[in-house]
């Protein structure tokens, strides 16, 4: 069980103190209560192993549902939350630049993010999601925007 315990701290860690690579997608005000949350979960869902289950589950499958935990219930505490939408967007996709960045790109000079939007379309009846970056030049004050696609 300590093992659990370890994976925890491991994966929370890595998740809410962010490194070179990755910044945290979760607000420090809401970690606290989030690691508590998800460590009731994740502990309720590892005490229903039968006992083959507890020789055969691997370390990665232990990670990939804490995780999953973790990330559904960040999603959770922010809903309702007055910029939820926004958050949103960063627990979902954590790699993405989010608002206050900078960039440059199609022909501007370095700009700022100042809103993202999600939206969706169909096509051949399935679904894509796009993510939408509305920029301001930082010299001009020009507004632009970028659009890509997201992974499904």
């Amino acid at each position: 069980m300590t093992k659990r315990y370890e994976l925890i701290d491991a994966g929370c860690n890595f998740w809410f103190n962010g490194n070179d690579q990755l910044r945290s997608p979760f607000p420090k005000e809401i970690q606290p209560e989030l690691k508590k949350n998800t460590t009731e979960t994740f502990m309720r869902w590892v005490r229903d192993f039968s006992v083959e289950d507890r020789e055969s589950i691997e370390d990665e499958e232990l990670v990939s549902m804490f995780e999953m935990f973790l990330f559904s219930e960040a999603l959770r505490m922010v809903e309702n939350q007055e910029d939820s939408g926004d958050l949103m967007i960063t627990i979902n996709y954590p790699m993405l630049p989010r608002v206050g960045d900078t960039m440059t790109g199609d022909g501007h000079g370095e700009s700022t993010i100042v809103r993202r939007e999600i939206s969706e379309t169909e096509r051949d009846e399935e679904k894509q999601l796009w993510i939408t970056m509305h920029l301001e030049e930082n010299s001009s004050r020009a507004a632009w925007s970028s659009r890509s696609e997201l992974p499904t």
